[in-house]
């Protein structure tokens, strides 16, 4: 059946209120009383609905950051680790249990970092990179990686940690180093037998070897010519690849 008025009064009664009525009651105040439960039962609702946004929120918001294929880690303002996604755990070869909550200094793979981390803190809104190297262990060869952190501050500028970026560019600075040592081999193997050519045109125009007819030296100093354009480009070449490889060292 339905319910009667007891019944009012009783859920009235029991509903978390800062007090409750009793009998016989006064109008007015069963009145207010009910008014005030229907406030409480709005905001209820009202704050199980923000709650349950916040978690989706912060849901999409942490499927986000594991989704990026940098690694990305949040150090809190005690510099302690309050995030990680899936790629910083492979670059670092760790599981998240073994960083989050710890500091810096106690994460022998992060010990590159200490510097970093304490350079960006004081920079407040720089933000600073460096390359660094993770030593080999017994589960991973050794990684170059590019470091990028920036301070983090709430809305009132205050700081309130450091998130870092890392970048694997072992893959990377290891295909620069085949390609320069590549162009370098080839330029060089394609140099010594061209000075060679060119010495041989040399001596023909000169007649050094007979003489020519006016068509043979014109078609050998084309040939000439086409081989200086072709050793330029070797130089060229070689002074690239050198470049390269001191820009490689000195990054």
């Amino acid at each position: 059946g339905h319910a009667g008025f007891d019944d009012v009064v009783y859920a009235v009664n029991h509903a978390g209120l800062e007090r409750c009525i009793k009998k016989p009651w006064d109008y007015e105040d069963l009145k207010q009383t009910v008014l005030l439960l229907i406030q409480k039962a709005k905001i209820k609702r009202l704050n199980e609905r923000l709650s349950q946004e916040l978690v989706a929120e912060k849901n999409k918001a942490e499927a986000i950051v594991h989704s990026i294929g940098d690694g990305i880690i949040v150090f809190d303002g005690d510099e302690r680790i309050s995030l990680v996604n899936k790629a910083c755990l492979e670059i670092l070869g760790c599981a998240e249990s073994e960083l989050i909550g710890k500091r810096v200094v106690d994460v022998r793979a992060l010990q590159e970092l200490i510097m970093l981390i304490a350079e960006a803190v004081n920079e407040e809104e720089e933000v600073v990179s460096d390359e660094i190297v993770i030593k080999a262990d017994a589960r991973h060869e050794e990684r170059t990686i590019v470091a990028i952190a920036k301070p983090l501050q709430d809305r009132n500028e205050r700081p309130m940690g450091v998130v870092t970026v890392l970048r694997d560019i072992t893959k990377a600075k290891e295909l620069n180093r085949l390609k320069a040592n590549f162009l370098s081999t080839i330029s060089h193997e394609l140099r010594t037998p061209l000075t060679s050519i060119l010495t041989t045109y040399e001596l023909l125009l000169q007649d050094s070897l007979g003489e020519l007819t006016e068509e043979q030296r014109e078609f050998i100093g084309i040939s000439k010519e086409q081989g200086e354009f072709l050793s330029e480009l070797i130089d060229n070449l070689i002074d690239l690849t050198g470049l390269e490889a001191q820009e490689m060292e000195l990054n």
